[in-house]
C-alpha cells in the first residue's frame, strides 16, 4: 500500500510541476491528500488566495486501458470519476461556486491525459488549440472527453484559457449543467 501511495503523491508533484510550467505561478500537491483546511483537489496554487476555477484530481495506476474505458468496463476510471464529481459537489456546497472538473490520469511509461465533461469541449473547439479529443458516454449521466495533457498544454496561455473558461462557466447553458448535476 505504501508504495502505491508514494506512487500517487508522485505523480501529483510531477503534475503540479507540469502545471506550473505552464501557468507561470506555484501549483502543489494539496498537503494531506486534498484533506487540507477545506480544500477540494489534489493539486491548488500555491498562494490560495489567488482564484483557482479547477478541482484537479490526479491518478496513477497501471489497471486501466483506453481500451476499456472507452468501452465503459473500466471499475477503476469509473470509480475516479464518481470522486471527481463529488469532489466538485462538495466544494459547491461549500463555497457556493462551480468549478470545472479535472481529471488527469497515466499509468507508467505512458502519456498523461486530462478527462473534463464533454460539455466543456466546446472551450477548447474555437480554434485556440486543436487537441485530439476522445469522447466516451461513460454514464447515462454524462458524457467525457479525454484529451491527451501535452497538447492542452499548447493552448496559447494559462491565463487565456483560465479567462475563457471563466466566461463559459458563467454562461446560461453550463449553469443548466451543473444545475442539472446538483439536483441528483
Amino acid at each position: 500500500m505504501t508504495k502505491s501511495i508514494d506512487k500517487g503523491k508522485n505523480y501529483e508533484r510531477y503534475i503540479a510541476d507540469k502545471l506550473t510550467d505552464w501557468a507561470g505561478f506555484k501549483i502543489i500537491r494539496t498537503p494531506q491528500s486534498g484533506a487540507w483546511q477545506g480544500t477540494s483537489g489534489d493539486i491548488i496554487p500555491e498562494n490560495r488566495e489567488r482564484p483557482f476555477i479547477w478541482i484537479i484530481e490526479c491518478k496513477k495506476a497501471e489497471r486501466w486501458s483506453l481500451e476499456a474505458i472507452l468501452l465503459g468496463n473500466c471499475a477503476l476510471f469509473s470509480s475516479w470519476l464518481a470522486q471527481m464529481l463529488e469532489e466538485v459537489h462538495s466544494d459547491y456546497v461549500i463555497t457556493n461556486t462551480w468549478r470545472l472538473p479535472v481529471l488527469i490520469f497515466s499509468r507508467n511509461r505512458k502519456p498523461d491525459f486530462v478527462c473534463i465533461p464533454v460539455h466543456y469541449v466546446s472551450l477548447l473547439a474555437y480554434g485556440i488549440c486543436a487537441p485530439t479529443f476522445i469522447k466516451l458516454n461513460h454514464s447515462s449521466d454524462a458524457s467525457y472527453t479525454i484529451v491527451p495533457l501535452d497538447e492542452l498544454l499548447t493552448f496559447n496561455s494559462f491565463e487565456s484559457f483560465e479567462a475563457f473558461i471563466e466566461r463559459y462557466l458563467a454562461t446560461s447553458s453550463c449553469q443548466e449543467y451543473f444545475e442539472s448535476y446538483k439536483s441528483k
